[in-house]
């Protein structure tokens, strides 16, 4: 009878044991199911990502507003300005289309009437308020980022080698973009045109 006793034990003993080990298994196997989940998931958020934010040419989309122009951007970089016809307005505007770290020209109030310089460019001279100048960068074409400065002190810069958008019709801070050959000036400037000079820095016969 003692005998049978320790036999029985012996086999209740085994069987707990096993399932034991059986529960152990099924509790790892789970634990590897839920880690790898998630990471599945997010891989496949952002291979989504990546696919919903291109266009069928594969450039990311950019939202135009009506009655502006891309010039360039990062994923059209075709055309790439040389020059920028721009619109000075001392009341400045944060851009449409480039974020605050790739433009520092954002909204405030300007100077009326300030003597610019632009960095790789040189002096722009004096403009005021409403005046409208071309920003030329020569053959060598614009650098990174193009860094303005006013008498007196300050400065503020945007993108300009098309890594952010460059968009005619978007004000960065003081500076509306008019236009470029790309994209056509939406005001005249105020060179002179189809009038007679009667003096000037190259024609000093004065009257």
């Amino acid at each position: 009878m003692q005998m049978k006793c320790v036999l029985l034990t012996l086999v209740l003993s085994l069987i707990a044991h096993s399932n034991a080990a059986k529960q152990s298994s099924t509790r790892g196997s789970s634990v590897l199911e839920k880690k790898s989940k998630p990471l599945e998931d997010v891989r496949r958020r952002k291979v989504s990502k990546r696919k919903s934010t291109k266009g069928s040419s594969g450039s990311n989309d950019i939202i135009i507003s009506d009655g502006d122009c891309e010039i360039c951007s990062r994923n059209n970089k075709e055309n790439k300005p040389t020059s920028l016809q721009i619109k000075y307005i001392s009341s400045g505007k944060n851009s449409s289309y480039q974020t605050f770290k790739h433009a520092t020209c954002v909204e405030g109030i300007y100077p009326q009437t300030t003597t610019l310089s632009a960095s790789g460019i040189g002096s722009l001279g004096t403009v005021k308020d409403g005046d409208i100048f071309i920003l030329d960068s020569g053959t060598s074409g614009f650098k990174a980022e193009t860094t303005f400065s006013f008498d007196g002190g300050g400065a503020c810069k945007f993108h300009t080698s098309c890594s952010a958008p460059l968009v005619a019709g978007d004000q960065l801070g003081p500076f509306l973009i008019l236009g470029n050959d790309k994209c056509g000036p939406q005001e005249k400037s105020q060179d002179i045109t189809n009038e007679c000079v009667i003096c000037d820095k190259s024609n000093k016969i004065r009257p």
